[in-house]
């Protein structure tokens, strides 16, 4: 292969590249951040995805924690059964909240495999989700 030849067919390669990236750049949906517009709307982000996962209301114990003069955190408490997918559940609940700018970090407690999901929003823990998995007595 020729020097000129293999010019052209790197030329050629980085014309499809770039037209393969327009394609795409053009062809997948935006992420369309929306804004959260009270607290109690990401309550009710939790209490949709809850639902979708068969979760009674009955099975959530709600608590409101006191941060300072100006906020309130809520931390709510759900029990599942020992066969409840937790993570997917997490995952759930992550893409019902991202377009809100909700993260969701978690933490795993051991032995029990209870998990705890905190709603970060803009650096603040505006609320805590405890998944617990109610102990088996013998």
């Amino acid at each position: 292969m020729t020097t000129d030849s293999k010019k052209k067919l790197i030329a050629g390669l980085l014309f499809i590249s770039c037209v393969a990236a327009t394609w795409l750049l053009i062809s997948l949906p935006s992420t369309q951040h929306k804004h959260l517009h009270s607290l109690s709307q990401a309550d009710s982000l939790l209490f949709v995805t809850l639902s979708e996962f068969h979760v009674p209301k009955d099975d959530v114990s709600t608590r409101s924690i006191k941060v300072d003069s100006a906020f309130t955190r809520t931390v709510d408490v759900v029990t599942v059964p020992s066969n409840f997918p937790q993570t997917r559940f997490h995952l759930a609940l992550k893409n019902e909240c991202s377009p809100y700018q909700i993260s969701l970090p978690a933490r795993v407690i051991f032995p029990e495999k209870n998990l705890n999901i905190l709603f970060d929003y803009h650096h603040t823990i505006i609320n805590t989700v405890k998944l617990r998995i109610p102990e088996k007595h013998n």
